[in-house]
């Protein structure tokens, strides 16, 4: 009886984590700058066009777009949540997958009950899961691996998860090749080396991405995207210098951001716990010695060697797949301490924090107006860079605002709009304090000639009354 009740814990969790995905997705859909402008690039070009290096500096792999671009071809939804249905099935099977794992490990129920909550409510893992791009799928990859590599009955799965996961996910490239590593390592003979075929079987998905890759560079555009990427992620990889020491303070952050709290008493001190005591715990009872342990440090490994040679970016939503080991890791050292309750607080402490974030949208029409026409103005202006979002988010997704507007070029213009809504432009910050990026120029003069006054935020956007 005990057993069917914390069964069924579980799964009502990851009902209601699915539950948030469907509202994320379907009821408060929104794309992000960087999200359209990958959609616009599957929506206007031909199966074959989006192997090329894509426009505005876009690049995802292979089979991501290939796949997103069938999922257009279901005309009978709306473009705006076309779009969605891929990374919604992706960040579930998330849910499903973690939920799998933690009926096969020994755990207690409420170290089961705080992993599974994580994975479900975790901003950073919801938001991210579900963005137009491949970072669900390198979590997802990872779970599935790490569940098949111990049971040998199960090899073939294995193999065909290492062909396909590397055509869909970067970080599937890196694990695959850890992973033939480790193998090749295992059935070799040091006394001779032979390279060993059923080693090799494991590499196949990345070989055919790296002859993709060496045919990719050598196309027109790709170097633009490369000298991009590189000056967008410059703060992003590791140097054998003094500005190291920024890195890993950078880094740390992060982590304990993203995946703790960013109360950051709370995501420090619980970062901290998790680092020092799992170390001492992976140490003492020697994890280091366990195949599925040696693999996920083999692709870390690999993915930092790859960060060196400034190929690969180790930072921000790039680590979703990190939430394995974080969380799973937690999960044991509470298991494995003396002390489990009092280990368990600070794991406790992050996930109530969550309770305190602002939801993490960025672009989300539909709310915004619901929010303008719940004000009944007397009409609408907008700045121009929220106007240029409208534009880009129509030319991506086909919807159609339902109201109307002027857009606002100079301060004069708002002389004679009393009573007008006016819409500005604002970059949403991940976490609890409700902050946003600098406001626009002309919002601020605004603002300081007392022209204006602050209605709402909504997901990307400020509504203002005009005075």
């Amino acid at each position: 009886m005990r057993s069917f009740i914390n069964r069924n814990s579980l799964i009502i969790i990851v009902l209601i984590g699915i539950l948030i995905r469907l509202i994320y997705q379907f009821i408060w859909p929104s794309y992000n700058y960087d999200e359209i402008r990958l959609g616009i690039n599957i929506k206007n070009r031909s199966f074959i066009q989006l192997l090329y290096p894509l426009d505005d500096n876009q690049s995802a792999p292979p089979l991501f777009l290939i796949t997103h671009k069938l999922f257009y071809y279901i005309k009978f939804i709306p473009i705006i949540y076309r779009f969605k249905l891929f990374s919604f099935i992706v960040s579930t099977l998330i849910l499903i997958k973690t939920y799998n794992i933690l009926q096969t490990k020994h755990y207690h129920t409420v170290i089961k009950i705080l992993i599974i909550t994580c994975f479900s409510f975790s901003p950073f893992l919801v938001y991210i899961s579900l963005a137009l791009k491949q970072y669900g799928l390198d979590l997802l990859g990872l779970l599935f691996t790490y569940d098949l590599i111990n049971n040998q009955k199960r090899k073939k799965i294995l193999f065909l998860s290492f062909f396909i996961w590397p055509l869909f996910s970067n970080i599937g490239l890196f694990f695959a090749t850890a992973y033939t590593i480790i193998d090749f390592v295992q059935k070799s003979s040091f006394k001779l080396i032979q390279l060993s075929w059923k080693s090799l079987q494991y590499s196949f998905g990345s070989f055919i991405y790296f002859l993709y890759f060496l045919w990719y560079i050598q196309q027109s555009g790709a170097d633009q995207i490369q000298h991009y990427m590189l000056k967008w992620w410059a703060h992003n990889f590791i140097s054998f210098d003094t500005s190291i020491f920024k890195y890993t303070a950078y880094l740390i952050n992060q982590l304990s951001h993203f995946y703790f709290s960013s109360f950051h008493f709370i995501g420090y001190f619980s970062f901290f716990v998790f680092l020092i005591y799992g170390f001492y715990i992976f140490y003492t009872q020697k994890l280091y010695l366990k195949l599925s342990n040696i693999y996920i440090l083999g692709g870390i490994g690999i993915h930092l060697i790859i960060n060196a040679f400034k190929l690969y970016p180790f930072s921000d939503r790039l680590l979703i797949y990190l939430t394995l080991p974080i969380y799973f890791g937690f999960g044991f050292i509470i298991q494995k301490s003396p002390l489990k309750k009092i280990f368990v607080i600070p794991f406790a402490l992050n996930i109530i924090s969550w309770v305190f974030y602002s939801p993490y949208m960025d672009n989300n029409l539909i709310k915004l107006e619901s929010k303008i026409n719940k004000h009944s103005p007397n009409g609408i202006v907008v700045s121009k860079l929220a106007k240029n979002y409208f534009k880009l988010s129509y030319a991506f997704t086909e919807y159609k605002l339902n109201f109307k507007f002027e857009l606002l070029n100079t301060i004069e213009q708002i002389e004679d709009k009393k009573g007008y809504i006016y819409v500005s432009r604002v970059s949403p910050k991940f976490g609890h304090s409700g902050k946003t990026g600098p406001k626009e120029r002309i919002t601020n003069d605004l603002l300081s000639l007392k022209k204006i006054s602050l209605l709402e935020k909504i997901d990307g956007y400020d509504i203002y009354r005009v005075e």
